[in-house]
């Protein structure tokens, strides 16, 4: 690939994601999951690794060209002091010499080094402002760094469209699930588009092997009634704007009743359908978790 055309490229992705990251951090080029965050004040590489985690992400990691140049492009805006010729990243071989790992265990799949680089004398690694190349780098030098931090924690998945981050369970009654929820800083998840619906309901690990609908083909949303279903709500107190109730739900049990997803195709519904469930049944066979991404 010729450099004129790398850097449309780049240039096009680019311009493609701004925006999706807050004011003091910038979205990742390769997915629309991390963000980094640009750290002037200076640090030895254990101190700004200690920083990084404490924002819920590690020192960043590199895996390609385009995040390479990428990074560098925006750490030349960011480390504007005359004195920041190189700033960490998350690379080092602190634990065995000559393995090198990233500090947010990642592959090594991409690197960067310099010419006569690395030096077997120095353990972390630093990229130069000027060219984007890593050369080793003694650890304990302060400099400027970049932290890599996912917009959601470890098992739980992000969505772009609702800027939340989704985590399915198992086994509770409704009540409970949204106990648990809270715990983990969320509700049980409202629904608001077609778009969400579909991506929660993929999330689900639905027991294809069962040939019965059974509550174990169900997991609980936030959705919920107090006047025997003539009013459905969501537990996150979210504006009840979209359903996708099943052909003859929701089912009038003269009782309050709590929100569904159905499986498909064992409980004779698409992917993603509602049902209504007695909210005390324990054996439900999942539920799902919904909060706002970090960022």
């Amino acid at each position: 690939m010729s450099w004129l055309l790398f850097f449309a490229i780049f240039s096009s992705l680019s311009s493609s994601i701004l925006g999706i990251c807050p004011k003091g951090t910038v979205a990742s080029i390769s997915d629309n999951t991390t963000c980094y965050l640009f750290q002037s004040q200076k640090q030895k590489f254990l101190a700004a690794e200690k920083l990084c985690t404490q924002h819920g992400g590690h020192l960043t990691s590199i895996h390609n060209a385009f995040e390479s140049v990428f990074i560098n492009e925006k750490a030349q805006k960011n480390f504007t002091d005359s004195s920041m010729n190189h700033f960490w990243v998350g690379l080092n071989d602190l634990v065995k010499s000559n393995n090198w790992v990233w500090t947010d265990g990642s592959a090594v799949d991409f690197v960067e080094w310099d010419y006569k680089q690395p030096e077997e004398t120095f353990k972390c690694t630093a990229s130069s402002l000027q060219t984007g190349l890593w050369h080793s780098a003694n650890c304990d030098e302060g400099k400027p760094f970049i932290c890599k931090i996912p917009k959601c924690l470890d098992a739980w998945k992000y969505f772009d469209e609702t800027k939340s981050c989704y985590k399915v369970f198992k086994n509770m009654n409704w009540q409970n699930a949204e106990n648990a929820c809270v715990a983990e800083g969320a509700h049980l998840t409202s629904i608001h588009s077609q778009d969400e619906n579909n991506f929660v309901a993929k999330l689900i690990p639905f027991n294809q092997d069962t040939f019965h609908c059974t509550d174990q083909n169900y997991a609980w949303i936030g959705l919920y009634t107090v006047d025997k279903q003539n009013t459905w709500q969501w537990i996150d107190n979210s504006t009840y704007n979209f359903s996708a109730w099943a052909v003859g739900e929701p089912y009038r049990h003269n009782e309050n009743f709590c929100g569904v997803i159905l499986d498909q195709p064992i409980c004779g519904a698409r992917l993603g359908s509602w049902g209504s469930g007695y909210c005390p049944a324990d054996d439900v066979g999942f539920y799902v978790c919904k909060k706002m991404s970090a960022f």
